[in-house]
């Protein structure tokens, strides 16, 4: 596994160039594209021109956002299905794997059975569309109260839910995308990981819960980089987990952006980076700085006099 960076996902925003610069400056192996702004960018300048700065940047593609909705009848939906075609063409050129979705907890038009049948068959289309190009597709989803407060239809907030979906979907290339915050809120445990292994979870992102939060209903605002010696949730141990299993895959800090107001987007990369050190650290795969400390016996010794 190694150290991935979504710039956006901590409230940092800049050029390509700049979120490519912050990648390699703070030592991160990876970074995690928009692929929005790169259909954008392909529709005006061509895919070569559009992608050139992310193909010579000698980093990996952690991964990128389904740039496309589920929702809507079927004829919006398959409007939408082909939109992946330049997609696929995009993430050839960057040497992009992985797209990611995260499912919407409710809905305002669908029962649940009905919504789960709906998902089960769109995602099946477009985990087929994204094979075409070797992208594997992974899914997660939203256990937070507030996206599915006052909705008419609750959907998956449990995580053995989305593993049903997973399953029901069907296909080699898709699998989970693990959100620690998410899992744990949604009741997962290590159990159900081991259970489907690492070969299936396609993307981790990394969050704990604040100390300060209501633990019975924290709010998306309560997501924090995990710490070393405090951690609700055992982030050590679940990445410990993983890398005996040799999950290969990214590692996303993903904090809620509001943890860092007043902040320079460098000392928040820092940070984020910092963080993943103190687990990388913890779990045997880099060595620990050593601490700079003046001798005891230089304090002793007598000034120079002139």
């Amino acid at each position: 596994m190694y150290k991935n960076l979504n710039a956006a996902a901590l409230g940092v925003s800049g050029r390509q160039s700049e979120i490519i610069e912050l990648t390699l400056t703070y030592g991160f192996a990876g970074m995690d594209v928009d692929m929005r702004d790169l259909l954008t960018r392909t529709r005006s300048k061509g895919v070569e021109q559009a992608c050139r700065f992310i193909a010579s940047a000698n980093t990996e593609i952690g991964g990128f956002e389904l740039p496309i909705s589920l929702a809507g009848d079927d004829a919006a939906f398959q409007n939408n299905l082909a939109k992946l075609v330049p997609v696929g063409e995009i993430a050839q050129a960057i040497g992009a794997k992985r797209c990611l979705v995260t499912l919407d907890p409710a809905s305002d038009e669908l029962p649940y059975h009905e919504n789960f049948e709906r998902h089960r068959t769109r995602l099946a289309s477009v985990a087929e569309s994204l094979a075409k190009n070797d992208i594997r597709l992974g899914i997660g989803f939203d256990a937070s109260i507030t996206r599915r407060k006052d909705r008419r239809f609750q959907f998956i907030q449990k995580f053995e839910e989305l593993l049903t979906l997973i399953k029901s979907v069907g296909g080699n290339n898709v699998g989970l995308l693990l959100d620690t915050w998410h899992w744990h809120l949604g009741g997962g445990g290590t159990d159900q990981l081991r259970e489907l292994g690492a070969a299936k979870i396609v993307a981790v992102r990394l969050a704990d819960v604040a100390e300060e939060a209501d633990q019975s209903e924290p709010k998306p605002s309560d997501r924090v980089l995990p710490r070393k010696d405090i951690q609700i949730i055992n982030v050590t141990s679940l990445l410990r987990m993983l890398l005996v299993d040799e999950y290969d895959g990214p590692v996303t800090p993903w904090p809620s952006p509001s943890r860092f107001r007043g902040m320079t987007r460098e000392s928040i990369v820092q940070g984020a980076r910092d963080c993943l050190e103190t687990q990388w650290i913890e779990l045997g795969l880099s060595e620990p700085k050593p601490v700079l400390t003046v001798a005891a016996d230089l304090q002793d010794e007598p000034s120079e006099t002139s």
